[in-house]
């Protein structure tokens, strides 16, 4: 009896969240328009070939900055939050396209066949984190896997 092995595929789903401390030009060329055709590409190719995937989101990524900003001032306050999340939201406010794409949850939820798993909520590296901060980020995530009706089995530091 031969055993197969199992893979697994998996997207960290970052957005500019992702690039965080990245000085690069080529980071502003991350656009909502642009991350969607991806995702829609990546997608095609996955059904085609009839391949699950995991996904794994930063939650900020899927929310409005509204919601995000709403959070980060009553929730992300510790002192390596804040010295991650300033860097973000001071190109947030340069550009905010490329940091907040609801729509890439969306699409990957109606797919119906994939995993949808965390890559934590703020992007925050996690060995920069006290425990308190780290149980604010899991708790962040837990709010958010309620709120988008997922069952995070997965979740991606």
């Amino acid at each position: 009896m031969i055993n197969k092995g199992t893979i697994t595929l998996s997207f960290d789903c970052e957005g500019k969240w992702g690039m965080i401390d990245s000085n690069s030009d080529w980071v502003n060329n991350i656009s909502n328009e642009s991350l969607v055709e991806v995702y829609k590409y990546i997608l095609d190719v996955l059904n085609f070939y009839d391949i699950p995937a995991t996904f794994a989101f930063v939650g900020a990524l899927t929310e409005k900055k509204e919601t995000f900003m709403e959070l980060n001032q009553s929730h992300l306050t510790g002192y390596s939050h804040k010295k991650w999340i300033n860097l973000a939201i001071k190109k947030i406010n340069e550009n905010e396209d490329g940091w907040f794409a609801p729509k890439l949850l969306e699409l990957v939820k109606n797919e119906k066949k994939h995993e949808i798993a965390s890559h934590s909520y703020s992007h925050t590296p996690f060995n920069k984190l006290n425990i308190d901060e780290a149980l604010i980020e899991l708790s962040l995530v837990k709010k958010w896997s309620e709120k988008n009706k997922i069952n995070c089995q997965s979740f991606i530091f």
